[in-house]
């Protein structure tokens, strides 16, 4: 009987943090087992996944890929947001590795509602859209409390602080954004280190997953939206050509990435001064607990 392989190392977060960029460069190393379709597959998040398709449906994304390596990984950059899902992951690999990279949390709740907006997930403008945080939280919808919490997602702290309940402190490798970007071979080979992994690859971090504008809005809608006729046409006609997941993620990821165009100002320019006042604000307590657990000073966020 064919061995079932799992995952034993974990990119849990955070969302907008370029996760999809370190992911993508991890996978080309040949100690890691790392294919594309997995590097945002909530299955410890969603019951659909990890209660009714079970453990097997996992597995099963690495038939083909699997030669031996020593590091298998899968993520999830909403991972460290649902407690839930770690717990999970402990009950299925107490010894399992993490990594998470931690985002300025100001500019990542507007860059993770930029992306809302610019997938028709979210309908109100920033500053409406944080006062309908609260209700939002009390949401049983995975999606929404994924999507469209945008200030809870940035309390690194709290979530560190959960993550720690059922994991040491050893067993995960926490990043700041800004050295990945400022410093990637360095940060990526501090990765490579924390695995016990050949050193001597030379790693690279292409930009991917970035939010931009939209080239075709309407076309986004078409081909994405649950509620697209041409979208279901199209699952309806490929389904039972197209049966490999990592195939079909490299042809969402080659529609995404073309239909979308960077823009030269991604700041928080656009954001009203009272909307940074009340981020600051929320974040100032996390924030200083975060710099003295890190031993790191993280002022400049704030």
């Amino acid at each position: 009987m064919k061995k079932k392989i799992y995952p034993n190392t974990f990119l849990i977060g955070v969302q907008k943090a370029a996760t999809t960029s370190l992911y993508h460069s991890l996978s080309k190393h040949p100690d890691i087992c790392a294919p594309l379709a997995v590097k945002d597959f909530g299955f410890f998040t969603k019951d659909e996944f990890y209660v009714e398709k079970g453990l097997e449906y996992l597995a099963s994304f690495y038939d083909g890929f699997y030669n031996d390596e020593k590091i298998i990984l899968q993520g999830s950059a909403h991972y460290i947001f649902f407690e839930g899902a770690i717990k999970r992951i402990k009950e299925f690999n107490p010894d399992a590795k993490f990594i998470l990279i931690l985002r300025n949390p100001i500019e990542r709740a507007v860059s993770s509602y930029r992306f809302a907006v610019k997938h028709h997930m979210e309908t109100l403008d920033f500053e409406d859209a944080l006062k309908e945080e609260e209700i939002r939280l009390q949401s049983n919808n995975k999606s929404v409390l994924s999507e469209l919490t945008y200030k809870e997602h940035g309390l690194y702290f709290k979530q560190i602080s959960n993550f720690l309940k059922y994991f040491k402190k050893d067993q995960i490798k926490i990043i700041i954004y800004d050295d990945l970007i400022e410093r990637p071979i360095v940060e990526i080979k501090n990765v490579f280190e924390f695995l016990n992994i050949d050193l001597d690859y030379d790693p690279e971090l292409k930009p991917l997953n970035r939010t931009g504008v939209l080239r075709v809005k309407y076309l986004e809608w078409l081909i994405f939206s649950k509620e697209s006729w041409f979208r279901k046409l199209l699952l309806k006609s490929f389904k039972n050509i197209i049966t490999n997941e990592e195939k079909r993620y490299k042809i969402r990821r080659f529609l995404k990435e073309t239909n979308t165009k960077p823009i030269k100002n991604n700041s928080l320019d656009d954001i009203s001064d009272k909307s940074k006042k009340e981020l600051i604000e929320f974040y100032k307590k996390d924030i200083e607990k975060l710099s003295d657990f890190l031993n790191k000073d993280l002022s400049h966020w704030m």
